[in-house]
């Protein structure tokens, strides 16, 4: 079969779609990745067996930015994802975002293939709560509306062929909205084990001789480092060398490194900045505790993050914010702590109950074994395969 995967954002990388990309190409099929080209890039590569087709890039920065932005209505990318299921002969789309499934569905509709939409995001939430942050109201009101969203979110679920979300309480979302359970997968953002197979002492000269919290990803409002950062105080009363970790960038940095420098703990939370996700590992093994503080909005009750599970891979409690998915694992593997989304002396108070060695080993290993037994991607990947083998292969038989 040959899979056409249309992703919004520059290649490499980004996890979600190197997994599925590989795990199809493992299967047999041959897959065509089609991306943005913010770096301007060859438009043609190959990548691990992926056949790459970039956007065609235009020399000036601010216009090739413009030119690929991401809408239904762009016909930039309608025009490529046309060229690349003509000249390639595609037999599906899997298309990742949103505002992009509609595209694919024109081009889908004129050749007849099936859709298949990786809802790995709650777009309209996920618009409705960070897009405010951003300085452009035009951006804001027009490209990223919420009410625009779930328009088109509706309007998309009713017609593509297959949807693909990561946790079960996307799924419920969609059945409420009147989606049949046969019409809808769960493919998690589980971890491939062979990437964690073993501690790295790479990272000790940073780590060493202090009880070490680490939080690992992309750094913007929602993800709760305020209040994990505002924890600090209370935590170094009581905890020696008490050292917040935070290995990421993005929009949110400097505000964060504000408050830093607001409550006087510059000694006690370090910023990495960017990490090469092949160090990610060694980073976690080398911590004590590792953090998920996400405030429990519409969105992060509707995902869950690929950190909780690299964190459970390595054998390392967790402590996470009290939003449905991540207390419903952390609860059901015994795998760490919950403590109230932006209660900053909650989220102290369950960081000092970890301070034991024997609470956070065994809750570590309970972790792993949920890992090794369920949540990896060993299993998600043969669901993503069943939807290909089974679900698609019978629309394309009739």
């Amino acid at each position: 079969m040959k899979i056409a995967k249309i992703w919004n954002n520059d290649y490499p990388w980004d996890v979600r779609v190197e997994k599925i990309c590989k795990a199809l190409v493992d299967d047999g099929h041959v897959v065509h990745l089609i991306c943005r080209n913010l770096n301007r890039a060859k438009t043609r590569d190959e990548i691990d067996g992926i056949q790459i087709h970039r956007l065609y890039p235009i020399k000036n920065s601010l216009l090739n930015n413009i030119s690929s932005i991401v809408a239904f209505f762009n016909p930039v990318w309608i025009h490529r994802i046309y060229q690349v299921v003509k000249h390639e002969k595609v037999d599906v789309l899997l298309v990742r975002d949103l505002p992009l499934v509609i595209s694919a569905l024109l081009v889908g509709n004129r050749f007849e293939i099936p859709v298949v939409f990786d809802m790995a995001e709650n777009y309209p939430s996920m618009w409705k709560e960070h897009v405010d942050k951003r300085n452009s109201k035009f951006f804001n009101h027009l490209l990223k509306n919420s009410t625009v969203a779930t328009l088109m979110e509706n309007y998309v679920l009713k017609r593509v062929d297959h949807t693909i979300v990561v946790v079960e309480e996307s799924k419920d979302r969609l059945i409420k909205k009147g989606i049949s359970e046969n019409k809808i997968s769960i493919v998690s953002n589980t971890p491939d084990l062979k990437l964690f197979k073993g501690k790295s002492d790479v990272m000790d000269d940073i780590f060493s001789d202090r009880f070490i919290m680490l939080y690992v990803g992309y750094l913007n409002g929602g993800r709760g480092l305020d209040t994990a950062i505002k924890a600090v105080p209370i935590l170094k009363e009581k905890l020696n060398e008490v050292c917040l970790i935070i290995a990421g960038d993005g929009e949110y940095m400097d505000e964060l490194r504000n408050l830093v420098n607001k409550l006087g703990i510059e000694k006690h939370v370090d910023f990495l900045g960017w990490v090469d996700s092949k160090l990610i590992p060694s980073y976690i093994y080398n911590s004590d505790v590792c953090i998920v503080p996400h405030d429990a909005t519409d969105f992060v009750n509707s995902t869950i993050p690929n950190k909780l599970f690299d964190y459970m891979a390595c054998k390392k409690p967790v402590l996470v914010s009290d939003a449905v998915p991540l207390k419903r694992i952390v609860n059901e593997t015994e795998c760490g702590m919950v403590f109230r989304s932006r209660d900053i002396e909650d989220f102290a108070e369950k960081v000092i109950k970890l301070k034991e060695l024997s609470v956070r080993t065994k809750m570590g290993l309970n972790g792993f074994a949920a890992i090794n037994s369920k949540y990896n991607w060993k299993h998600d990947s043969q669901t993503l395969r069943d939807i290909f083998r089974k679900n698609i292969y019978r629309l394309l038989q009739n």
